[in-house]
């Protein structure tokens, strides 16, 4: 499999993991010590991955609410062996 192919892969899980709430998948998606940003609603938030997984675990799963989903790899640019920057297009029920 190509590197693309292995990180588009790795994205797909990570749709997978949102939708179905596995937070199992979740933790093979990130590096144990990752974190994510977001300025969702104009707050910046830091949350490292223990918070994340706990998000994920505390909620319905979208699969099981009968939500809709798709999900697509719009661009990948690798600029080093281990370095990437992806951009997605995921909407799980009126989330995009």
């Amino acid at each position: 499999m190509s590197e693309h192919g292995s990180i588009e892969s790795t994205l797909e899980l990570y749709f997978d993991a949102l939708f179905e709430g596995d937070t199992d998948k979740v933790r093979r998606v990130f590096h144990q010590n990752a974190h994510l940003y977001s300025a969702t609603g104009g707050e910046y938030v830091d949350i490292p991955l223990d918070d994340y997984v706990s998000l994920v675990a505390g909620r319905p799963s979208p699969e099981s609410q009968g939500a809709a989903r798709t999900g697509e790899v719009l661009d990948i640019d690798q600029s080093g062996p281990h370095s990437a920057l992806a951009k997605v297009a995921l909407t799980i029920g009126k989330r995009r």
